[in-house]
């Protein structure tokens, strides 16, 4: 990619602007843009009170007794799982799922001329779906047109209808963890469930076990007197959040066996069987499917501009590069024409791009 750009004097100035401040989509920040949730957290906050409220009456009533007649390491353990379920939590709650960036009102205008040039519909008749077919690496991927974020998304991408975002490699919006849940942040919602299973049965283990130890001494109705409210409560919690939980965990390790997302197996995504796109994205199908602990891809919104960058949401990377755009290029296929973009009002550039697709690309200034 060639870009070409007027430097900056000394007279002209502008104000650095925070990228996640452009965000046009329905997500709340804090800590400078540092954290990024959905709008809609009441369920988080009950998924966080029952977690605490939970290991809280263990820690208080269980362990002491426990770990005077069993072993000191018991509470140990429960607290390492239970900062470890909190840290995953908190993770997969705070963190980027892979928002795809919108298109520039620009890029916007230009594709709806070219579906509209490309698209004459005798009159009566429906328009076709706005679905754009490229070839890459002699394989042909399909990519479907996103209305509200006026892009066609890569595979595996979907739109939050409550975010309001179009999110890479989409699985689901969970309520539980307040968040989407896609490329950036699966790892972490796979290992929040794991070790939350973990914590679970756990905790009702060791609940039936000190209710059982008791008994035997004291007999059970005068163990459940001893301490009113805490082993029933501790009990039927764990028990009724052991299957879901439990069960959620074993969903999601299937689906990562298949390399597969929630979205798709629902039937709303591109099947895993189109192995086209795969292929063309870099997936080496005999390679271990996992993708729970492949390399994590840096977000599109981090909190802070560059210093060398002028902008974030008017000056971004090629229209398939979110990850990595030399996957997706065909070389020695230069696109003719050129793409002006004006930029906060400063300055100008030029964009030239070696594309399977004839898109005005997106590209980051360097002053």
């Amino acid at each position: 990619m060639r870009v070409s750009c007027c430097h900056l004097t000394q007279s002209q100035s502008w104000d650095p602007v925070r990228k996640w401040e452009k965000l046009p989509g329905k997500n709340t920040f804090c800590c400078d843009g540092r954290v990024m949730m959905a709008r809609q957290k009441g369920v988080f906050y009950l998924t966080m009170f029952l977690i605490v409220g939970t290991c809280s009456l263990f820690f208080a009533f269980e362990c002491p007794y426990l770990a005077v007649h069993l072993s000191p390491a018991i509470p140990v353990f429960a607290i390492i799982l239970f900062l470890f379920v909190m840290a995953m939590l908190l993770r997969t709650s705070f963190s980027d799922p892979g928002v795809l960036p919108r298109a520039l009102p620009e890029e916007a205008n230009f594709i709806e001329m070219e579906i509209a040039a490309n698209g004459n519909v005798p009159a009566g008749q429906r328009p076709p779906p706005r679905i754009r077919n490229v070839q890459i690496n002699n394989q042909i991927v399909k990519l479907k047109y996103c209305y509200t974020c006026k892009i066609f998304r890569p595979p595996r991408a979907s739109h939050c209808s409550i975010c309001d975002n179009c999110v890479d490699r989409f699985d689901h919006h969970c309520p539980w963890v307040g968040n989407c849940v896609g490329k950036r942040n699966y790892r972490y919602f796979y290992l929040f469930t794991l070790t939350l299973s973990l914590l679970t049965i756990y905790i009702f283990a060791f609940d039936i076990v000190h209710v059982v130890m008791r008994s035997v001494d004291k007999g059970f109705l005068n163990t459940l007197k001893e301490t009113p409210g805490t082993y029933p409560l501790n009990v039927l919690v764990c028990f009724f959040t052991l299957w879901s939980v439990v069960g959620l965990t074993g969903f999601h390790t299937y689906l990562i066996s298949l390399n597969q997302t929630t979205n798709e197996d629902n039937g709303s995504g591109i099947s895993l069987l189109q192995i086209e796109s795969i292929i063309a994205y870099g997936v080496d199908p005999n390679r271990p499917r996992c993708r729970t602990f492949q390399v994590l891809p840096r977000s599109d919104f981090p909190h802070r501009t560059d210093k060398n960058m002028v902008g974030f949401y008017f000056c971004r990377e090629p229209i398939l590069g979110w990850s990595n755009f030399h996957n997706y290029h065909r070389a020695g296929q230069e696109v003719t024409q050129g793409f002006s973009v004006k930029c906060l009002g400063i300055l100008k550039i030029k964009v030239y791009c070696r594309d399977a697709i004839s898109y005005p690309c997106r590209s980051h200034l360097y002053m």
